[in-house]
């Protein structure tokens, strides 16, 4: 009887953590590009925003990291803002490329100006090895 139980008990376990990994798997969709890489792009930017240059370095693509050091990605970045905010606001995406529109909120760092800079420009991201990278251009 002991032995009865036993088998039971397992069978109901094995039974119920099954279940528990199929619910899983049903309740996940493909991340579509366009997902990716908004959430890569705003990933990048918030690296930006903390001064991890490193992270953001990261997102680049690896073509563009066997050419170019840590040190000259940082070289390429100015001192006259200090950025705020940065948002991934639409992403628009064909075969392996995406561009990203970027919305950005920037405070001057010299000068009288107070009021925030808010501006927006394209990102360029391409696919290479089924992930997302940005492509500096």
């Amino acid at each position: 009887m002991s032995r009865f139980r036993f088998l039971a008990s397992w069978r109901a376990m094995a039974f119920g953590l099954a279940l528990i990994a199929l619910t899983g798997c049903a309740s996940m969709k493909p991340v579509t590009p366009e997902e990716a890489v908004t959430s890569r792009a705003n990933a990048r930017w918030q690296a930006l925003i903390a001064a991890d240059i490193d992270k953001a370095y990261s997102l680049a693509s690896p073509a563009y990291r066997a050419v170019t050091t840590v040190a000259g990605y940082r070289a390429t970045f100015g001192g006259a803002v200090q950025w705020k905010a940065a948002e991934a606001t639409k992403v628009t995406c064909e075969a392996d490329k995406c561009v990203a529109l970027i919305k950005i909120e920037a405070k001057p760092i010299a000068g009288r100006v107070s009021l925030p800079l808010i501006t927006y420009f394209e990102e360029t991201w391409i696919r290479e090895a089924n992930q997302w990278w940005f492509f500096p251009t």
